[in-house]
């Protein structure tokens, strides 16, 4: 009988390391796409979006906490591959996890990115808005 316990508690604990460990691997797996993405994205920029399009989704899910990365990169990407409707949308959608995950500098970046895709291409005065975003989450990261 104790020994028969034993058996079924060391099953148990088993099971559940087992989940415990797929679980924390299943968000940072893709983690490695993005750093490849952002290590090739300059000179490699069609390599760059495979590696971003072979993040499965949800997004949400696989890459917590990193996506105001995943769409700085992708708006960075979109830029040298010349779409420029997919760069405003990818710096909305930045700038919306940025601020979510407090990642002040890509909110920065993505904020100065929609300035000048309103202001200086489109001659809309509603970008001076994402300027002074930018602005404060550039003196927030200097108080830090």
């Amino acid at each position: 009988m104790i020994k028969n316990n034993n058996n079924s508690i060391f099953k148990l604990i088993i099971f559940f390391l087992s989940i415990n460990f797929y679980a924390q691997e299943s968000s940072g797996v893709y983690l490695k796409y993005i750093d490849s993405a952002s290590n090739r994205i300059d000179n490699y920029p069609r390599i760059a979006e495979q590696f971003l399009d072979s993040i499965p989704n949800p997004l949400e899910k696989n890459i917590k906490g990193k996506l105001a990365d995943y769409y700085h990169l992708k708006a960075v990407l979109s830029s040298h591959l010349n779409r420029s409707a997919e760069v405003y949308h990818y710096n909305i959608l930045g700038l919306k996890y940025a601020e979510l995950e407090k990642n002040y500098e890509l909110a920065g970046a993505a904020s100065i990115e929609l300035f000048y895709n309103l202001y200086i291409v489109k001659k809309d005065t509603s970008a001076l808005n994402y300027l002074k975003k930018a602005e404060k989450f550039y003196t927030i990261i200097n108080m830090a």
